[in-house]
């Protein structure tokens, strides 16, 4: 009775793996495409579709491939934390910062606005916890970098922006070539303006609503910097509760901005080091790249959705690519939201039937 159970098992055993390895063969490529190619047909569709909402750029060993409306200038949201991240490497290469200085976290956590972030820095804390990166409630600069890249966390973006200094960071976006850039300035803290007026100043959500919109570049820096020296200092009260939509929209509609070409570009050089040095080119991989040579950022808001990213095709070519959205509906952006990552999409894979579908799809958005 024992043997026979046992060679029942077998039996079970052996067909299970080899339904494994029938889906691992047969299956794969097909699922490749499902999962890939819709969803990139549906961006692309959606780029092709709405010219008022979108930008697009893809580079192909430093040529331009395809683009739609590269030189417009849209909010980048957290893909900005790109420049923070190169004006990072920037002083580490130079010298003027060590990578691997150790930063308490109660001094990150002076910026943490908690139910702001999507659950961003708690993850950040809960990994670097996890692999034992931190002691001692400390952690390397070069982790804090890694978590504002990786996790997007907003409160080691204000912490490095504070720490490497705005005037530093517009000087690298000089230094990286970009055609269009605008001033830095703490644009998480920015968020909270409308707290700030209401506590402050004891203003009504009109008055703040018309007196954000009435605001210039100076005045609206300016008081983004305010909040953010208090939070350093930890004397600010005004709280981090939502006010209205339309105020989300002012916040979200005056981001920093940039153009798919200038990031596209941007990620081609920082993937093949030119126009960086060594050291520069290499911290920036060890922050940007979740799997060796495949390096990505992305962004968002309620209205916002922004990726730029580089990795090699499958025959080894260096591609780069910029996406920025905006403008959009609270259906499109959840729709969009959970469409695989642009640098998967991307990224032609292994299939040659998918790489064949995806270039068709290039093709076929000016046609």
């Amino acid at each position: 009775m024992k043997k026979i159970v046992k060679w029942i098992l077998i039996g079970i055993g052996s067909i299970l793996a080899l339904g494994v390895i029938f889906f691992i063969i047969i299956l794969t490529p097909w699922y490749h495409n499902f999962a890939f190619g819709k969803p990139a047909e549906k961006m692309l569709g959606y780029v092709n579709d709405h010219p008022e909402k979108s930008a697009l750029t893809v580079i192909k060993n430093g040529e331009i491939i395809y683009e739609k409306n590269g030189d417009q200038p849209m909010p980048l949201a957290s893909t900005y934390k790109i420049i923070v991240a190169s004006a990072y490497a920037e002083k580490v290469a130079t010298q003027a910062l060590n990578s691997k200085e150790q930063i308490p976290l109660k001094e990150l956590d002076k910026y943490y606005a908690p139910n702001t972030d999507g659950g961003a820095h708690p993850a950040w804390i809960k990994e670097i916890k996890k692999e034992e990166k931190t002691s001692d409630g400390m952690v390397t600069l070069e982790e804090v970098v890694k978590g504002m890249i990786k996790y997007s966390s907003n409160a080691n973006t204000e912490y490095l922006m504070d720490r490497i200094g705005l005037e530093f960071i517009e000087l690298e976006e000089k230094r990286l070539g970009l055609s269009f850039s605008e001033k830095p300035y703490y644009f998480t803290s920015a968020m909270f303006i409308g707290n700030w007026l209401k506590v402050e100043k004891k203003q009504s959500t009109a008055e703040i609503e018309k007196k954000l919109k009435a605001m210039d570049d100076n005045e609206y820096s300016q008081l983004a910097a305010t909040i953010h020296n208090e939070l350093k200092e930890g004397i600010y009260k005004a709280g981090f509760g939502r006010i209205s939509p339309s105020i989300d929209k002012i916040w979200s509609d005056r981001l920093i901005k940039g153009t798919t070409r200038d990031y596209a570009m941007l990620m081609y050089h920082i993937q093949t080091g030119s126009g960086l040095s060594k050291e520069k080119a290499d911290l920036l991989h060890a922050v940007l790249e979740t799997e060796k040579g495949t390096g990505k950022k992305g962004g968002s808001t309620e209205f916002v959705l922004t990726e730029a990213s580089y990795f090699k095709n499958k025959d080894g070519d260096d591609v780069s690519s910029a996406l920025f959205l905006n403008n959009l509906t609270e259906k499109e952006q959840k729709t969009l939201f959970y469409i695989p990552t642009f640098v998967r999409i991307f990224q032609l894979g292994p299939f040659d039937g998918f790489s064949v579908a995806l270039e068709a799809n290039l093709l076929k958005l000016d046609q």
